[in-house]
């Protein structure tokens, strides 16, 4: 989901005329339009990503399966942690609501320009991501053994970069109940995570790879507490998460390192963290990053 926690969330935009309120998120209306839905068809098809699949973004939006709608001040706790999207443009996010409308919600500025190159493609990016999600939600438990090698590799590479581990070690027969686990317990979950929740968390993972590890168990169970105490920051207090982020630079930054040996992804413009708790996250970034095939598999189960 790459940060767009920007400042245009907490900015009240003057609203066009024509507008209708098309959804409404824990009491908070949102506004679109009908020709906000047509710019924004217009800019997906000016994306080489999402051209290929117009016909079917059309009838999402038609279906109301997206909402466009106009950015406005504030966003229900619950979803705030949500709007990420595959890079940094201030005046465009989106989310998918997985709970009530299970609708993926496209968040624009109104002075955002849709038709420039850059957030043409951005707009197709933020798009197939959240489909992706919306995807992983509907299908629930079999996404991951439909994209089992994918998040084997993945996980294999993150957590043989964090608990010191030999990839070896990580076969899939390992990893594979462990994402599974996750995304049960975190992914499907209709309530934000609690400190119980994490707890469980940090007891799959000692008891499944403390004996991988070539760490000493205390230093094991240190890395450990700060990689489930960097989950719980994110979703409990998103603000203070973004103050001290610094700090967890040893469990956040080997989430790069296994997008790179993972997929061969380099130079991600994203906050990653949502991967160490929502397996669909590791989906949604490969998908939007241009890997047809994924995005074909996120565009035909929404």
């Amino acid at each position: 989901m790459d940060t767009i926690v920007h400042e245009s969330l907490r900015e009240i935009f003057v609203m066009p005329t024509g507008l209708k309120m098309v959804a409404k998120l824990d009491g908070m209306p949102l506004y679109g339009s009908d020709k906000l839905n047509e710019k924004y068809i217009r800019a997906l098809s000016k994306s080489g990503r999402t051209k290929p699949f117009i016909e079917k973004l059309q009838s999402l939006v038609d279906k109301r399966i997206i909402i466009p709608c106009f950015l406005t001040k504030g966003i229900p706790r619950f979803y705030a942690w949500k709007v990420f999207g595959p890079s940094s443009i201030k005046s465009i996010a989106g989310f998918y609501e997985p709970i009530k409308s299970k609708r993926v919600y496209i968040l624009i500025s109104n002075n955002a320009n849709l038709f420039g190159y850059v957030s043409n493609n951005f707009m197709a990016k933020l798009t197939i991501h959240e489909l992706m999600h919306r995807t992983a939600s509907k299908m629930g438990i079999l996404f991951v053994s439909t994209f089992k090698s994918e998040l084997g590799d993945f996980y294999r590479e993150l957590w043989a970069k964090i608990f010191s581990i030999s990839p070896n070690k990580l076969t899939n027969s390992i990893v594979i109940p462990i994402v599974g686990f996750l995304f049960k317990n975190f992914e499907l979950k209709t309530t934000l995570a609690t400190s119980a929740d994490f707890n469980k968390e940090f007891a799959v993972l000692q008891k499944e790879l403390l004996p991988l590890t070539s760490m000493h168990e205390g230093d094991f169970d240190r890395q450990l507490s700060s990689y489930v105490e960097v989950q719980e920051l994110f979703i409990k207090d998103l603000q203070r998460f973004f103050q001290l982020k610094g700090d967890y630079e040893h469990i956040l930054y080997p989430i790069y390192i296994a997008y790179k040996k993972a997929f061969g992804m380099r130079n991600l413009s994203t906050l990653c963290i949502q991967e160490l708790f929502y397996p669909s996250e590791v989906m949604a970034i490969s998908s939007e990053q241009g890997k047809k095939a994924l995005s074909f598999k996120a565009l035909s189960r929404v």
